[in-house]
């Protein structure tokens, strides 16, 4: 992967278009694809302007479309394989409902319909990951930012009822101490949604060098422990 590459709207755009003329070659056959994480922030929202790669959910399954992907991947150097991909089917975000809670973002050679996932039912994606490495906390506090600006005020029910219909579970019950930690932050602290959103994306950089400095130190420990060495650094460094 080109190290320090970012992938904009602007580049998105322009790779998905480029992608639709060549799958328009391929296939005659009307495909969707939904656009979700850092991707479809920076698609829908102004507070992040890149993401590393694409984070999608496509149906039907096209070989065609995977043929004119890579056509278009190996015309730029820039992008790497599998910089759009399906992997977050693997993370505890996924949902095989996102299709249904996704709006219509734009149609490329009259052949490829793009969504993307948005809103509440985003930031609900987003809390069900809860990554304090990542910038999962500070992206719903992002929505919910820019979604009053847009005149939508998303409520914590809001919230809520999305996870209960993406995951048919109790968000109460289903949701990690950082996630319900976080809404507590967003729905009862008296300090500005701004100011937590600045102290998010602090604590998730810190949070991230640590991790980094743990994988250093410690190359054979397991993805549960890390939490605990990351906490350990912390507290060390912090004396």
């Amino acid at each position: 992967m080109p190290v320090e590459f970012n992938i904009t709207k602007e580049l998105l755009d322009q790779y998905l278009t480029e992608i639709g003329k060549e799958y328009r070659k391929l296939s005659k056959n009307p495909i969707n694809i939904i656009i979700i994480g850092g991707a479809a922030i920076f698609s829908y929202y102004s507070f992040r302007k890149y993401s590393l790669d694409v984070d999608c959910y496509i149906y039907p399954k096209s070989d065609a479309l995977k043929q004119a992907i890579n056509i278009v991947t190996d015309r730029h150097p820039e992008l790497y394989n599998n910089w759009i991909n399906e992997d977050f089917k693997n993370t505890t975000s996924y949902s095989d409902k996102i299709y249904l809670f996704s709006n219509y973002y734009r149609t490329f050679s009259n052949l490829i319909s793009v969504r993307v996932v948005v809103g509440e039912y985003l930031a609900a994606m987003k809390l069900k990951s809860s990554r304090d490495y990542k910038r999962d906390l500070s992206d719903v506090v992002g929505i919910i930012i820019e979604e009053k600006r847009k005149g939508h005020v998303v409520k914590y029910q809001d919230i809520e009822r999305a996870f209960k219909e993406l995951y048919d579970a109790d968000m109460n019950e289903e949701l990690s101490e950082t996630g319900k930690q976080l809404l507590k932050s967003i729905y009862s602290s008296e300090d500005s949604l701004e100011k937590l959103y600045d102290n998010l994306i602090k604590d998730q950089d810190d949070n991230k060098k640590f991790r980094v400095k743990a994988r250093e130190l410690y190359p054979d420990a397991k993805s549960d422990n890390i939490a605990e060495i990351v906490k350990a650094l912390k507290a060390k460094n912090s004396k």
